[in-house]
This record gives structure tokens, sequence and C-alpha cells, in this order.
């Protein structure tokens, strides 16, 4: 968004968005939003103080928190950590520690949960709210997902769901490409039925 259409508030050194959502209040995974925080001096984000369910506090940024980025103070990726996991193990849950940024079967990991369960999700209207779930084995396991679906081939590829109207789950998941992913979008309007998925759509060893 351009400088000039970001509005300042009562304190100069802090600039606010035009539509402004109060996040006080709301719960994110393990952590309850307790009020703005102002301790950096920032400009252009949005910084939330929150609670954890362990005890601990932290800030978190505001799209982080909206987009189910971060959903712990932490304590969720050590104990993730310490359950083991070849993926683990090797810091594929390294959440931008020292400079480093996590998997990218991580974020997406994170992202079908965020996108199932989490209403204020920009796409839950596609998933959550039609009744797509994250199947039990992988929705509290990175170490099982990470297991069932193996690294994506290539930075062109993204899960995807064989069945469209099927939840997230081993059976129901590969990783394809953009082209690959529109021969299996879900139909749009009325009296359509979603197309069954054919054997040549995984391609190769999928």
């Amino acid at each position: 968004m351009h400088y000039k259409r970001w509005q300042k508030s009562g304190d100069p050194l802090v600039l606010k968005r035009t539509h402004f959502r109060d996040l006080t209040g709301e719960r994110f995974g393990r952590l309850s939003v307790t009020r703005r925080d102002f301790s950096e001096k920032v400009t252009r984000r949005t910084m939330w103080r929150c609670q954890c369910d362990c005890g601990n506090q932290s800030v978190v940024e505001s799209s982080n928190l909206q987009l189910g980025r971060v959903r712990s103070c932490g304590c969720l990726l050590r104990e993730l950590e310490a359950r083991g996991g070849g993926a683990l193990k090797h810091g594929a849950t390294r959440c931008r520690e020292k400079g480093t940024r996590p998997l990218p079967e991580y974020r997406t990991w994170i992202a079908i949960i965020a996108r199932c369960e989490n209403p204020k999700n920009k796409r839950w209207a596609n998933y959550g709210s039609r009744g797509i779930t994250v199947c039990a084995r992988w929705r509290h396991s990175f170490p099982n997902f990470f297991k069932d679906m193996g690294r994506r081939p290539t930075a062109k590829h993204s899960i995807e769901r064989k069945n469209n109207d099927g939840n997230y789950a081993p059976k129901n998941c590969i990783w394809a490409t953009a082209t690959q992913q529109a021969n299996n979008r879900r139909p749009r309007g009325p009296n359509k039925r979603t197309m069954p998925w054919t054997p040549s759509f995984a391609g190769g060893s999928h």
C-alpha cells in the first residue's frame, strides 16, 4: 500500500492502515491476543502482545497471526522437535530462528490447517466453510505430514487434493503444478459436479 494511504494515529511514530482490525481478545492457535504492542518503533507493521497457553508471552505481527503462520510462542515447535522425525531434526520447523526459514513443506502444513480451521483466513470460504478438514494423522504432527508427502519435487509444485470435495489426507493429496491443478479445479456454478481424478494427473512417481 502506498505511504499516503496510511493514516497517522495518536502516536506520531506509529502509522496504521485505513482498514484497521482490532485483534484484542481473539485467539490464534495457542495464542490469545491481549493488547496492541508499541514497544517497537515500526511504521507499517501492526504488532500484538499475545499470551500463550504455556504461560509465555510473545509479540507477533498481525499478518502472521491472521494467516496462521504463528500459532504459539515457540512451544509448539519445541514439542514437535521433541517427538523426533527426520525433517524436524534437520531444522524443518525453524521458523525464522537465527535468520533461517522453515521448509516449504512446513509452511504448506501450517497453511492447510489455517485455511481449514480459521474462519478469518482469506481462503476459509473454499475450505473450512465447505467442511474440508485436515486428517487426524496430519493435524497435530508435521513429521507424519512430511513422511507421507515427502519433499515437493520443485518450487512450482504445491499440495493438491485429488478429490476437491475430500479432506487433506495421505490418500487424497499429492504435489502438483499449477497446470495439473487447473485440470482438477472445482467447477463454478450450478448443476456442475467435480470431475473425477485420473492417474495421468499425478505424473511421475506421485
